[in-house]
């Protein structure tokens, strides 16, 4: 590949390209891509990372806590 290929005008029009296409849509199909290549079961699979959170305290409350 020749420098002058990349440069900041490409790197601009892909940038465009993504955003009217849509982030999540293309990872959505390149998940999706991956799912079926390697056929990974999903009847039972659900993850949604907007959701995680902790209730309670770790067993050892020392951890974070500098010596």
């Amino acid at each position: 590949m020749e420098r002058d290929y990349l440069n900041d005008e490409k790197i601009g029009i892909v940038m465009d390209k993504l955003y009217k296409y849509g982030l999540s849509n293309l990872f959505l199909k390149r998940v999706l891509s991956v799912i079926n290549k390697f056929k990974i079961d999903t009847k039972y699979s659900h993850l949604d990372s907007t959701s995680f959170h902790l209730h309670g305290e770790y067993e050892n409350d020392d951890v974070n806590e500098k010596e």
